[in-house]
């Protein structure tokens, strides 16, 4: 492939789909996870609202929760964004509710950066890095991977998916 005086070689080169097999990571690994990550003050109660109406299907908590989470913290993917996607992808592990992503996303992308906003649009159609890939493929020995992501986003996303995995299996109190 050349684009202007550069070439490309892809010959042999494979796709990568960055959309891994999150219904390989079977439901019952939510009682194995890895101890849960401490959650920073300001989002606690955000997340909680958030997981409350998502077990009790209620919209109008999902939205202010993820409302509430959208933007808040520092950096181009703020700690409640990065909570966010770790419970987008918690969501397609659990409980696939593709309308229910997108309340989550279109309520959290205009109140957050335009990065931050892409990686939830791509958790929204089940996009991961390759860390996450190596959670459904290699086991709970990717998790260190996982946390070790940007200077809190693996531990923030880590946050959102364990603590949506262990509230759906009611290890968390509402």
């Amino acid at each position: 492939m050349s684009i202007g005086h550069l070439t490309v070689e892809t010959d042999g080169a494979e796709l990568w789909n960055p959309k891994p097999e999150w219904r390989r990571l079977d439901s019952a690994l939510v009682l194995n996870l890895p101890r849960l990550q401490p959650i920073q003050r300001e989002l606690i109660t955000p997340l909680n609202l958030l997981l409350s109406g998502i077990v009790e299907d209620n919209k109008s908590q999902v939205h202010s929760g993820a409302y509430r989470l959208a933007g808040l913290g520092q950096g181009l993917t703020p700690a409640g964004d990065d909570v966010l996607m770790g419970l987008l992808y918690g969501l397609w592990v659990w409980r696939l509710d593709r309308d229910l992503m997108q309340l989550i996303v279109e309520t959290a992308v205009p109140r957050t950066t335009t990065l931050s906003g892409a990686f939830l649009w791509a958790a929204m159609e089940g996009e991961a890095s390759i860390h996450w890939h190596n959670l459904i493929y290699n086991g709970l020995q990717a998790v260190d991977q996982i946390l070790s992501i940007g200077a809190t986003s693996g531990r923030d996303a880590w946050t959102g998916f364990t603590h949506l995995g262990h509230r759906l299996a009611g290890k968390l109190p509402n």
